[in-house]
């Protein structure tokens, strides 16, 4: 569905780090491996992402909710949407917007933060 074009995002020191580890100790092409260092099968990373989810719902979560997580957390960490948006390969901030949802709490500590700002004058 989404679009085939190539696009970079930059990963964090901590994701290099532990990606250059997990390298680093592989003896076989398999980046991610599974607790015997087999083959890491879908069902099992499935698994344990409803585990850590800790759904108690009827509805099960899908991978797709992993997208609408990230965007969220990115936009309350102070990324700019412009930024989210290139990095997910929306074409529209549209799109933004439907993949964030802001807790209302965030929202609340956001507006106060604007009662700390102290305007300069000229």
């Amino acid at each position: 569905r989404g679009s085939l074009k190539a696009r970079s995002i930059p990963l964090t020191d901590r994701a290099i780090t532990a990606l250059g580890e997990s390298c680093h100790k592989r003896r076989v092409g398999l980046l991610f491996r599974g607790p015997k260092g087999r083959l890491l099968r879908t069902s099992t990373l499935y698994d344990n992402f409803v585990r850590s989810t800790g759904f108690m719902s009827s509805k099960r979560p899908v991978w797709h909710d992993l997208r609408h997580t990230w965007a969220t957390r990115v936009a309350m960490a102070g990324i700019d949407v412009s930024t989210l948006q290139a990095w997910a390969g929306w074409t529209s901030l549209a799109m933004a917007q439907r993949y964030t949802h802001i807790p209302e709490d965030h929202l609340r500590d956001s507006a106060a933060k604007l009662g700390e700002l102290r305007i300069r004058s000229a």
